[in-house]
């Protein structure tokens, strides 16, 4: 295969949904394609808008915030582990409002109490739905804070 055909291959893969850089060289690798070129094809889809990490760390976040709801701190592991900058984790956290993150460990705690018909005064269950919220990356003081409502 060319040049060409890898670039635009790396076009479709970058069009069809965001995508930060770290994904896109492994494709690149996948595909065969040489270090050098790599680094030159990276080059092309920044150019041409097709990569853009920003774009993509705030994307991820809301996203993961809205659809599995995420709490912060299971956003900010994940993005490091994509290996974005740590501007970049802050700034797209940033954007999305406490009280969302609030709301969302809300709705999971009632969800998880009633799923599993917990008894909050028995301290087994109680430790149960921490590990549950912590689990999916809220602060303990958040959870405390949940835990005193109910």
């Amino acid at each position: 295969m060319c040049e060409k055909e890898h670039l635009i291959k790396l076009e479709k893969y970058c069009a069809y949904q965001e995508r930060c850089h770290q994904e896109v060289r492994l494709k690149a690798q996948k595909m065969g394609i040489a270090r050098i070129d790599v680094d030159e094809a990276m080059l092309h889809l920044i150019k041409n808008n097709f990569l853009n990490e920003e774009r993509f760390a705030m994307l991820f976040a809301r996203s993961k915030m809205n659809q599995k709801r995420w709490g912060p701190i299971k956003i900010e592991i994940e993005l490091r582990k994509k290996q974005i900058g740590q501007r970049l984790i802050e700034k797209s956290i940033g954007e999305i409002s406490p009280v969302d993150f609030q709301k969302n460990a809300n709705y999971l705690a009632n969800k998880f109490i009633a799923s599993k018909s917990l008894d909050l005064k028995n301290y087994i269950h109680t430790q149960k739905l921490r590990v549950f919220l912590v689990s999916k990356g809220y602060s303990f003081d958040l959870i405390n804070k949940i835990l005193l409502k109910l």
